[in-house]
């Protein structure tokens, strides 16, 4: 499914994007398991992370200010906790770090929403139910942006699902 972004007219920045991630979300809190006295994450776990990582739109440049995360978690039944830790950490660009000393330098492998999720400082998630299509639908925003709009100062806070749902 197609992400929506909107970037600033100002400077190109990121202020708002939607994207589904299909499939359900698995538990970080409760499906940790010990692998030489390291907690780790499970392998249900570990998989859904791979999956959702592919399905996050890379954003280029990524958010690098505060941002609000609204979550509507579709699982197939009642069972699982709801936990959107998984697909946080998901949505974070991935780094290598090359060389030593003062030369050692950061290469981003992958630009993703956000290169720390420490930037979220805002959280909605919401728990539904479709046993016939479990998904995430995720928006992010810029905490506090605004946007003009033919000279008129419009606020960025709106929502995918007050404009209609998601494409």
């Amino acid at each position: 499914m197609a992400a929506t972004i909107v970037y600033s007219p100002v400077d190109g920045l990121p202020v708002f994007v939607a994207f589904t991630v299909e499939g359900e979300a698995a538990s970080k809190a409760n499906s940790r398991r010990l692998v030489q006295g390291r907690s780790i994450k499970s392998a249900k776990a570990l998989k859904f992370f791979h999956t959702a990582a592919l399905q996050v739109p890379n954003l280029s440049p990524p958010f690098d200010c505060e941002v609000a995360v609204t979550m509507f978690m579709f699982y197939a039944d009642k069972r699982p906790d709801m936990d959107e830790a998984v697909l946080l950490d998901a949505m974070q660009s991935t780094f290598v770090f090359e060389g030593k000393g003062k030369d050692r330098k950061k290469r981003v492998i992958r630009s993703a929403i956000y290169d720390n999720d420490r930037l979220v400082r805002e959280r909605h998630v919401f728990h539904a139910i479709d046993a016939e299509r479990p998904r995430i639908e995720v928006e992010v925003q810029h905490l506090g942006e605004t946007l003009a709009i033919n000279g008129v100062l419009v606020a960025a806070a709106f929502s995918v699902h007050e404009l209609g749902g998601f494409a």
